[in-house]
């Protein structure tokens, strides 16, 4: 790949998550920071169970650091009563119930900005750049909500609270989305 187009890669891939950051701060944050959180965890447990199988000890070298583990596929059932109480659920309720209110006034903002950011008037070339852009963007979007749902089906798949039945599937998010992509 040319320098050129990976210099291009690289500013559209900073692009798409300035956007989505400035549009879906707090969903971003939590998708972020929870997800660390998790991993985190799943380190701390794995750690705690090779010290209680034996390699703990003060012997001669230290046991290679574990490969980080996705947050979707830790196994400890212990890790996840962990996550559960370290989320705050009014958060989690306050970002669900503004995400289903305001994801579509999100998502024609982004469009706008995309738009303005990488279209020439009668430029075909820069109007497939801003499609391709914007296709990112939505891509990307989906992305995070796929994982802010992993997030809360695991920390509260034995009691799911309330406003989880006001979360936007992500399957509806997808056809959504999809519509606005084509519309560009």
């Amino acid at each position: 790949m040319c320098l050129c187009r990976m210099c291009a890669v690289a500013q559209a891939t900073l692009f798409v998550e300035q956007e989505l950051s400035e549009k879906f701060p707090r969903l971003m944050s939590f998708v972020k920071d929870t997800e660390s959180l998790i991993a985190s965890l799943v380190a701390a447990a794995q750690r705690a169970r090779r010290q209680s199988l034996g390699g703990g000890g003060g012997g001669a070298a230290a046991a290679p650091p574990a490969a980080p583990v996705p947050a979707s596929s830790a196994p400890a059932k212990e890790v996840e009563i962990d996550i559960a109480s370290k989320i705050d659920a009014a958060a989690v309720e306050s970002i669900v119930r503004q995400f289903a209110k305001g994801w579509r006034e999100g998502v024609e903002q982004i469009t706008a900005s995309v738009n303005q950011s990488f279209t020439t008037a009668g430029d075909v070339a820069t109007e497939r750049v801003a499609n391709d852009v914007l296709k990112m963007v939505l891509i990307q979007l989906v992305m995070y909500y796929k994982r802010f749902d992993d997030i809360l089906n695991r920390c509260f798949a034995n009691r799911p609270p309330a406003f989880m039945r006001d979360m936007l599937s992500v399957r509806a998010l997808m056809f959504e989305v999809q519509k606005f992509a084509s519309r560009s």
